[in-house]
């Protein structure tokens, strides 16, 4: 069974507060440059998002989420995209907020729960 919803993401990520620098400077966040355009209006070429690496650990991603994956086939890319599935078995389907523009589930099939790396808390812009 997969859950699906029609919700799509918060349209706004916060800029990173102290608190969440404070995390990244203890190693609880990583900072990744986004390139492209897969996740306009939301995140933009060039912003910089930080990840919970941790986010995951107790609970599964959820609908809604913006995640940082690695990529299924491109061993050194990362993606960040939206999940718009969660299967029963944990594999998680990903899309762009801007279609035109994304490589995603639609064209590789939805991921194994390990690729994922963690949640994006906030951005740069």
């Amino acid at each position: 069974m997969v859950r699906c919803e029609l919700t799509s993401p918060s349209r706004e990520l916060p800029a990173p507060g102290l608190p969440e620098l404070v995390r990244w400077f203890f190693r609880r966040r990583k900072r990744f440059r986004v390139n492209g355009d897969s996740m306009r209006p939301l995140i933009a070429d060039g912003d910089e998002v930080l990840v919970d690496v941790r986010a995951f650990y107790h609970r599964n991603p959820r609908v809604g989420d913006i995640v940082a994956a690695k990529h299924p086939y491109m061993r050194d890319v990362i993606i960040v995209k939206n999940v718009k599935s969660v299967a029963d078995n944990g594999a998680v389907f990903l899309a762009g907020l801007n279609p035109d523009e994304s490589t995603d589930s639609r064209a590789f099939g939805a991921i194994a729960r390990d690729q994922i790396i963690g949640r994006v808390t906030s951005r740069f812009a």
